[in-house]
């Protein structure tokens, strides 16, 4: 059980820090165009 709360929250900080990289690469792209 404590394992895979801790693979929740790993899970929830990759996919937190994968949709921040997306939306700097949006809003680089975005001004670029």
């Amino acid at each position: 059980m404590l394992g895979e709360a801790g693979f929740d929250r790993d899970a929830a900080h990759l996919v937190w820090g994968t949709a921040g990289w997306a939306h700097d690469v949006f809003l680089n792209f975005f001004r670029s165009s």
